[in-house]
């Protein structure tokens, strides 16, 4: 079963050739998994392509985590994310300092030039097994905004019953959802539950709006 995650972060800058921070959910290339918090920086095609890189990372993640207690599980480079896994005992502040911490680590390899160092654009993904992928919480649906969902009603809305599209936003009365750049306003007294999809090959279910 596909885990979607609840992340903790904010945007701090965006430039070219800058790293940047964003706020950052669950991949559907990537189950089961909580996601923490993404860093963007350059992108490599190639898993086996850093290696050096990964294996100096993982030496660092394993003291960071140390230094707080964080029960670490390992690294690896899967383009465009580095993932980081930790026990699925790890607490939510423990998610939180540890990817600030391998994000300070990340910044002084920048600042010194690391030769090793991945090129690109990629997320830093601290992450651990659990939680559902139905979005329930003001936090989570602030957290997903831009995500790809699945919004399914408890009744027929314009006919339909299943929504699909990236997530807007959520108020007081309305879900709503980006179609192709549309905004589709769905009542949210009619919503059931709002999913993100698991990654697959092929057509995913649901119908358009």
């Amino acid at each position: 079963t596909m885990a979607a995650a609840i992340a903790i972060l904010s945007t701090v800058a965006a430039a070219v050739g800058a790293t940047s921070f964003r706020l950052a959910g669950p991949s559907t290339v990537l189950p089961q998994v909580y996601l923490a918090r993404g860093r963007i920086r350059a992108i490599a095609n190639s898993p086996g392509e850093y290696d050096d890189f990964v294996q100096r990372f993982d030496e660092a993640a394993r003291t960071i985590a140390a230094d707080i207690g964080a029960p670490y599980e390992g690294a690896e480079w899967k383009p465009p994310c580095l993932c980081v896994q930790v026990a699925a005992s790890a607490s939510s502040e423990d998610l939180q300092q540890l990817n600030s911490g391998l994000s300070a680590w990340l910044d002084e390899q920048e600042e010194a030039g690391a030769p090793d160092l991945p090129g690109g654009m990629f997320d830093l993904i601290v992450s651990t097994p659990g939680a559902s992928d139905t979005l329930t919480t003001d936090n989570e649906f602030e957290v997903f905004k831009g995500f790809d969902v699945v919004v399914r009603t408890r009744e027929p809305v314009k006919g339909k019953t299943i929504f699909e599209g990236s997530l807007h936003s959520r108020d007081e009365e309305w879900v709503r959802i980006n179609k192709m750049g549309r905004i589709v306003k769905l009542p949210r007294e009619a919503v059931d539950t709002v999913v993100l999809p698991k990654a697959k090959d092929g057509d995913r279910a649901g119908a358009d709006i």
